[in-house]
């Protein structure tokens, strides 16, 4: 069946593609049909990219708040953990823990106390430190979410512990 298609296409071909004002004709025809199809197209792409337009200066806005908010906890939370003779590990871990868990109860009234109440100077569990966290501030954050959250800041503290002493030594 599809045999007897193909010579009279290729016929069909031929004759337009030899007769000038034939093929003016299909042209005309097939240009005609693009532009119905691509205008309504158009149209919609047209309207959504109006759309797209965003005021960036309201986003910069808002991080540059969310930057110096966060800034001015870490600060409070740093030197709060330093007078109580924590580690720079621990406080290290605190700040990230209010960065990327904690943030919205950062301005309440306190919250630099209840962050510190949670952690211990003597060795702590992720399991009784997430507990306190939970119990302090109502969340259900779990032992594998802030395990794996503080993972590379504790590898990062190796590191940089190992090169001080690899400094002290040389």
């Amino acid at each position: 069946m599809a045999a007897p298609i193909i010579p009279i296409l290729k016929k069909v071909a031929v004759a337009v593609l030899t007769d000038k004002k034939l093929f003016k004709k299909v042209m005309g025809i097939i240009l005609g049909i693009i532009i119905i199809i691509l205008t309504p197209v158009l149209a919609i792409v047209g309207i959504f990219s109006q759309l797209a337009n965003v005021d960036m200066s309201e986003a910069k806005q808002f991080i540059a708040e969310y930057e110096t908010t966060a800034s001015m906890i870490c600060e409070k939370i740093e030197q709060e953990m330093t007078g109580l003779g924590y580690t720079s590990l621990q406080i290290e871990e605190a700040q990230t823990l209010y960065v990327f868990a904690l943030y919205d109860y950062g301005e309440e009234e306190g919250f630099v106390e209840k962050i510190v109440s949670c952690y211990t100077i003597e060795e702590q569990t992720d399991e009784e430190l997430i507990a306190k966290v939970n119990e302090t501030f109502g969340t259900e954050y779990t032992v594998d979410e802030y395990t794996d959250l503080m993972q590379e800041i504790r590898d990062n503290h190796v590191l940089d512990e190992n090169e001080n002493q690899e400094e002290n030594i040389a």
